[in-house]
């Protein structure tokens, strides 16, 4: 949740707790809140981060509900449009630098190939910022200050070098005044993003 636009020169001071658990078949899905504040304590940006344990998992769901993103399938009737958006071949070092994610398999393709990759692969936030473009541009009239929400989940991995597609679908009003849309991005044939959901403000 994007609370207030970040400027340039501002500084974030941002804490995290674990806020659910959730029990599937495949394991326990573990979320992560985080709450970045501006140096007057206003809220900024509010995220949620989940990370899967596999394997058995017992004591059930624990804490709130986590508010949902499906991708509801009336909305494909409603596409927008799609964006293309090209990526080089050493954007996983220049965004290792720039995010701090600077995970071996993201920068080196003998470590990727050790754990069966063909190489080196994007680290998924790229490509959910890379994605951010095309709801920019298909979802918000160009005025990325009017982006409120962005929800996605990382499905398959995208490579350095090939094309990101962006498909937007109109979802309509939400019950707070904000417009919804729902989207996903493909790269080589392949879905790498899923279940996205992107909320706007009116424009002006």
């Amino acid at each position: 949740y994007i609370h207030r636009p970040i400027s340039p020169g501002m500084a974030l001071h941002t804490t995290a707790d674990r806020y659910a658990v959730v029990v599937s078949k495949a394991g326990m899905n573990v979320f992560t809140r985080l709450m970045s504040v501006d140096d007057d304590g206003q809220l900024v940006i509010e995220q949620y981060w989940s990370s899967i344990m596999t394997g058995e998992a017992t004591g059930g769901n624990q804490g709130p509900e986590m508010p949902d993103h499906s991708f509801p399938g009336e909305a494909r009737a409603r596409k927008v449009g799609t964006m293309s958006l090209p990526t080089t071949h050493d954007q996983t070092f220049r965004y290792a630098g720039a995010s701090g994610d600077r995970a071996i398999i993201h920068v080196s393709d003998q470590a990727a190939s050790r754990g069966g990759r063909p190489g080196k692969f994007n680290q998924g936030a790229l490509s959910m910022g890379l994605a951010s473009r095309a709801l920019v541009a298909l979802a918000a009239g160009g005025e990325p200050g009017r982006i409120t929400r962005i929800a996605v989940r990382f499905s398959r991995y995208a490579y350095p070098g090939d094309d990101i597609d962006v498909s937007v679908y109109d979802v309509g009003p939400t019950a707070d005044g904000l417009h919804a849309y729902a989207f996903e991005a493909a790269s080589v044939g392949n879905t790498v993003l899923r279940n996205g959901w992107v909320e706007v403000s009116p424009a002006a």
